[in-house]
């Protein structure tokens, strides 16, 4: 993977850490207020509500103590009194009462038998005596008996009880959900209502609370992937700014800062891309004015000496024959620059298919040593080949030489004169190593970064020959690059040496595909 590649993962899990974190936090932030505001709610206002909505889809009924008198009650609901408890007004009418009940139950109980069977028998002993209704009425509402409903084991109610169970008697006959309906015992009365629409009401709280909780829930969602598109929306806007501001740094939330430091070098990258084809594109405008004039000064002495051998037939043959020789100097020359534009063509819109073959390395170097001879010998400069014998190499021969030739001419053009250049060829490993080193004109710090670059041609600075394109370098560098190996200038105290090393065997030859010369760059 990729270094932007790392970034751009780092970026996206950072993105969805925070994102994911948040939209819990708040989540969980949501429920405990929702829950907390429900309660408060709950006991607050809830009930005022409920009363509110109660009175108002309900009205209340009205049933007087004085139409459900005892024994109306005892018939309507099938019930048998057998004691009173504080319920006469003559005390000793009580005492006695409750005397004789106690002491038939203890009789009954020292028998043996149960505290059940013991009230079912006092109920079936005092149903042949019950009470007459001069004593029914002058029952306390509140005062407790004794009573048996539908012949059940006798419990202990009031009179206000029979009353309510009365009403509730009377209205599981007439009404459709008697189970819906709330009744109060007051001191003169019984009320009630019906609640069927105040119950169904109230059966959709939990539904309701829930519906509410979930869209806020939704709520929250929707805010988390908002504030995710919004980070899109800096992004974009990110993009934006850098394409019209190219000046300004690029500034995004911290959250993206990875992202943020990309694009700042992206940026940075492009700029620096768009600097260097402005001056490549300055030094090609150079170099096309330097070869135009340096056409025009050959074609002008060729035609110059062409038209003075025209107009005077009768020349003298020595001077004849010294046109004809500066005229044909001036052709090759002429002929130079045109290969020179042929060979800007050639590596500016080509690739470089490298074609391997084991070559002996000690041939190879004297043979482009041998090349470079002539131009050598008219300035007395020696030419030294340092390489072993028997060593080959997996190159391609015809473009590492002329790699190595761009490098031999441009060591023999700023050589001094009598001095010697140095050619050494050495395998270390599986790598070919081979420097070549000359005594001359120094090359600055600052032009040795830039002496491999195209169509560098800069006063003081290495080319690869006077008045040529600037051209050779760089082709060398992008056919030592071909056969995936490196070049490099040093260049210290007037001694400058040149060194370029490719695998040279076929294990380590790297690069299958072709290099590309950008046009115009």
């Amino acid at each position: 993977m990729s270094h932007h590649a790392r970034e751009r993962s780092e970026q996206t899990k950072q993105l969805r850490r925070l994102l994911t974190g948040r939209l819990c936090i708040t989540w969980l932030l949501y429920t405990a207020t929702f829950i907390i505001i429900a309660l408060i709610l709950n006991i607050t206002l809830v009930p005022k509500m409920a009363n509110t909505i109660a009175d108002g889809v309900s009205s209340w009924q009205y049933w007087d103590r004085q139409d459900l008198p005892l024994d109306t009650c005892l018939d309507k609901l099938d019930a048998t009194l057998f004691a009173m408890k504080d319920s006469w007004d003559d005390p000793n009418l009580l005492a006695q009462e409750q005397a004789a009940i106690e002491r038939e139950a203890q009789a009954l109980l020292a028998s043996g038998e149960t505290e059940e069977d013991v009230l079912s028998k006092l109920a079936i002993a005092r149903a042949s005596a019950p009470l007459d209704a001069s004593t029914a009425t002058s029952i306390d509402p509140y005062a407790p008996l004794l009573i048996s409903i539908n012949d059940n084991t006798p419990e202990w109610m009031s009179l206000a009880d029979l009353q309510v169970m009365t009403v509730r008697r009377m209205i599981d006959l007439s009404a459709a959900s008697p189970e819906n309906w709330q009744f109060f015992a007051t001191q003169t009365g019984i009320e009630g209502r019906d609640l069927s629409i105040y119950n169904a009401i109230r059966a959709l709280k939990y539904p309701i609370a829930i519906l509410l909780y979930l869209i806020g829930c939704f709520v929250v969602i929707f805010r988390g992937y908002g504030r995710a598109l919004r980070y899109f929306d800096e992004l974009a806007g990110a993009v934006a700014s850098m394409l019209e501001h190219r000046d300004e740094p690029i500034k995004l939330p911290p959250q993206l800062h990875l992202t943020q430091d990309e694009l700042n070098d992206l940026r940075m990258r492009s700029l620096a891309d768009e600097r260097a084809a402005k001056a490549a594109e300055r030094r090609k405008d150079e170099l096309v004015a330097y070869l135009a004039h340096d056409v025009r000064t050959p074609l002008t002495s060729v035609m110059g000496y062409l038209m003075l051998l025209d107009e005077a037939p009768d020349m003298p043959e020595e001077a004849r024959q010294r046109y004809i020789r500066t005229a044909a100097e001036k052709s090759l020359r002429l002929e130079g620059l045109i290969d020179e534009f042929f060979e800007i063509t050639h590596y500016n819109l080509q690739a470089i298919p490298i074609e391997r073959e084991n070559v002996d390395v000690r041939l190879f170097c004297q043979q482009v040593a041998d090349e470079s001879f002539p131009d050598a010998e008219a300035r007395s400069i020696a030419l030294h080949v340092d390489a072993p014998e028997g060593d080959a190499a997996f190159i391609d021969p015809e473009k590492l030489a002329r790699a190595l030739g761009n490098i031999m001419r441009n060591a023999v053009t700023y050589a001094d004169a009598d001095t010697t250049i140095q050619m050494h060829a050495r395998i270390e490993g599986d790598t070919l190593s081979i420097t070549v080193t000359d005594q001359g004109r120094e090359i600055s710090p600052a032009h040795l970064e830039r002496v491999f670059e195209q169509f560098y041609r800069e006063d003081g600075a290495r080319s690869s020959a006077a008045g040529r394109s600037g051209l050779g370098l760089a082709i060398a560098k992008e056919i030592v690059t071909a056969h995936g190996g490196t070049i490099e200038a040093q260049s210290t105290d007037g001694m400058t040496t040149f060194t370029m090393r490719v695998p040279a065997h076929p294990s380590r030859s790297a690069r299958p595909v072709a290099a590309h010369m950008v046009e115009g760059a």
